[in-house]
């Protein structure tokens, strides 16, 4: 009888992690109705990150209302793994499915996160994870710190308008009148990209465009990143704007160091707290995936991470795409021992997105009959 364990990331905008890998277990069970099948949900720090651990170690997950990216609320959820460990999501704030075609990356802020970390801060949180991607602002963490207590203010001792836009007037940042709880707690942002604040490879210039920033606008954001840099007060504000990680999420990787936080792999903390590990330990095969493999799959997402996993078990992985942009040999190299494309040729993502249930059954059909044929 074999054993399989599938650990799929969501495939954005079609279904989440938990959805993804029911749908290929459909498909295993067709193939093989005698396996056993395993499911973890799993993420990377990005949109569905909370839901997924929550989901796996049996946390309580909560709704809080909070400042979202067009300036209005929005109710977003967040979890307790336990009495003293929270885990929150900038998607889930600041998201860039909460903007739908109405692209603000001027004016949208990170406020919205500090208010969950003030939440979290309040059921009695000492620990707190946050998953940096997916976010609509580039504000570098700045309006995050402006929830927490932080005074951000121009040169004429204004407070500044929230949004990484209003950064270029930034005259004077003040951690005085900050949350006096966060002396006392542990803030880990989880990323999947290891670009640091400024620069070419930074957060404005690399992920601006698809927050709908384009020219000069990316080169006023970068700038006003970089003053947050010079004014923030903490030892180093320089090395900690070039740390890997620093630009994730708009800069707010950035913005957590500068409150004393840590950054790590979004992809691996995830597993440790989810205990993939220990499902692999009696797998026979792994199935994983993500709606798009591309270059940056290799720079900290999830499914690679899965892959590194049952590597080191000598497993074979095969891993469902809904889409492949370049070469495979080098997420081959990871371990992964399969690639399969879910979308057929000439299907339009539209029609792929309607039909993901069935696209994703008969891919893990296929992964199945593949690995039995091998073994």
């Amino acid at each position: 009888m074999t054993r399989v364990v599938i650990a799929a990331d969501s495939f954005k905008g079609s279904a989440t992690s938990t959805e993804v890998n029911q749908y290929l277990a459909a498909g295993v069970k067709q193939a093989a109705p005698d396996a056993t099948v395993q499911t973890a949900a799993i993420a990377d720090g990005g949109a569905g990150t909370v839901k997924a651990v929550i989901d796996a170690v049996g946390g309580q997950l909560l709704t809080t209302s909070v400042l979202g990216p067009l300036g209005k609320n929005v109710d977003a959820q967040w979890g307790m793994l336990d009495d003293q460990t929270a885990i929150i999501e900038v998607a889930a704030a600041v998201g860039l499915t909460l903007v739908g075609d109405t692209l603000v990356p001027v004016s949208s802020s990170t406020y919205g996160v500090g208010e969950l970390i003030s939440a979290a801060l309040d059921h009695g949180a000492t620990t707190i994870y946050v998953g940096l991607g997916d976010s609509a602002s580039t504000d570098g963490g700045a309006g995050m710190l402006v929830a927490l207590g932080a005074g951000l203010i121009d040169n004429n001792q204004q407070k500044l308008d929230l949004g990484g836009g209003s950064l270029m007037r930034l005259g004077h940042v003040s951690f005085r009148g900050l949350d006096e709880r966060l002396k006392h707690t542990t803030l880990i942002g989880l990323t999947d990209v290891s670009n640091p604040l400024t620069g070419p490879e930074g957060a404005a210039a690399v992920f601006g465009p698809q927050k709908g920033a384009q020219h000069e606008m990316i080169a006023r954001l970068n700038q006003g990143l970089a003053r947050l840099r010079t004014f923030v007060p903490m030892p180093d504000g320089l090395a900690a704007s070039r740390q890997a990680g620093a630009g994730a999420a708009g800069g707010t990787g950035f913005g957590l160091l500068a409150l004393g936080g840590q950054l790590k792999s979004g992809a691996q903390t995830v597993q440790v707290l989810t205990k993939l590990d220990e499902q692999l330990a009696t797998a026979d095969f792994v199935i994983t995936g993500e709606g798009r493999v591309d270059s940056q799959s290799l720079s900290g997402k999830a499914p690679i991470a899965v892959a590194n996993l049952a590597q080191a078990r000598q497993l074979p992985v095969a891993l469902v795409a809904g889409s492949v942009q370049g070469d495979v040999a080098p997420i081959q190299a990871t371990g992964v021992t399969d690639v399969i494309v879910s979308t057929p040729e000439g299907m339009t993502v539209t029609d792929a997105m309607a039909q993901t249930p069935n696209l994703l059954a008969q891919a893990g059909a296929k992964a199945m009959l593949t690995y039995l044929a091998e073994h």
